[in-house]
Parts: structure tokens; C-alpha cells; sequence
């Protein structure tokens, strides 16, 4: 294997390592109530498990802050090194080198899965407001459904008697 690609690899790996030691940091708080039993959350922390905090989190480790750290990687990373003082801070030495790559994981996981959560968050919105659009109708579609009701019936009654308008 080429020794660039190697080098590349790793600085992957460890860009990968710190972003998923980064979502660690920042979801500590619903990493503590996952790991307590039933009986030792509260009221509100039982709520939180019951709407899906288990699998927020396990999506958020697993799935969105890698996808989210190899997007920075592709494509923040080569943008950052053609600066002339990046590349050669990280060529000084390997621990420079490292510092860069941990940067990026943190970076990486900051820009763009919050990006990407916030998206899905409000496209996630959207559809529970159409939804709640069409499954529950307006008062004023109600009481123009209740008018033509009406007035349906008061034909309907009008051409049993023989009456007309």
C-alpha cells in the first residue's frame, strides 16, 4: 500500500476517533440517562426514553456524526490544506500532524451534521404540520361543511314536501 494512502487513512481514522469522542462529549447528559435504570430516571427523562432517546442516539453515534466527519474530511480538509500555513504546520511533525486531523473530526462533526440535523429536524416538522393539516380540519372548513350539511338537508327535506325555493 502507498504510504500516502496509509497516511491518509489514518489521518482519516483519527479525524473519525475524535468526532465520535466529541459526540460523546456533547451527548453525555442522554448517555447518562440511557445507561440509569427505569426507576432511577425522572418523570421527564422516562418521557425522553419513551419518545426515542435510545434511538437518537444511537443513530447520531452510528450513522450521522461518521457520514458527518468523512463529509469534512473529503471535502474540508484538501480545501484547508492548500493554505500554506496548515500544510506546514501538519508537515512539522506527527503530533502536529494528529492535532490537524482531531481538529478536523471536531470540525467535522460540528458543521456539517448540524447542518444536516437541522435539515432533517425541519423537514420532520414540515410533514407532522401537513399531516396534522390534512388529519384534522380547520374550524372554518368545519363550519363550512356543517353549512353545506345544512343546506343539503333543507333541499332534501324542501323536494320530500314539494316546496321549492
Amino acid at each position: 500500500m502507498d504510504s500516502n494512502l496509509r497516511s491518509e487513512i489514518i489521518s482519516g481514522l483519527i479525524s473519525l476517533v475524535t468526532s465520535e469522542l466529541f459526540v460523546v462529549l456533547v451527548r453525555s447528559r442522554e448517555f447518562q440517562i440511557i445507561i440509569r435504570k427505569n426507576d432511577q430516571r425522572s418523570e421527564e427523562e422516562r418521557k425522553l426514553c419513551n419518545q426515542g432517546l435510545v434511538r437518537s442516539v444511537f443513530l447520531e453515534v452510528l450513522l450521522f456524526a461518521p457520514i458527518s466527519s468523512l463529509l469534512a474530511f473529503l471535502i474540508v480538509r484538501p480545501i484547508a490544506l492548500d493554505f500554506y500555513f496548515l500544510s506546514t504546520f501538519i508537515a512539522r511533525s506527527l503530533r502536529h500532524r494528529v492535532a490537524f486531523d482531531a481538529a478536523m473530526g471536531i470540525v467535522g462533526y460540528g458543521f456539517p451534521f448540524a447542518a444536516i440535523r437541522r435539515t432533517v429536524v425541519k423537514m420532520a416538522l414540515k410533514t407532522l404540520k401537513d399531516f396534522a393539516a390534512i388529519s384534522i380540519p380547520s374550524e372554518s372548513s368545519i363550519a363550512v361543511s356543517e353549512v353545506e350539511d345544512a343546506n343539503a338537508a333543507s333541499a332534501t327535506a324542501s323536494a320530500a314536501t314539494g316546496e321549492s325555493s
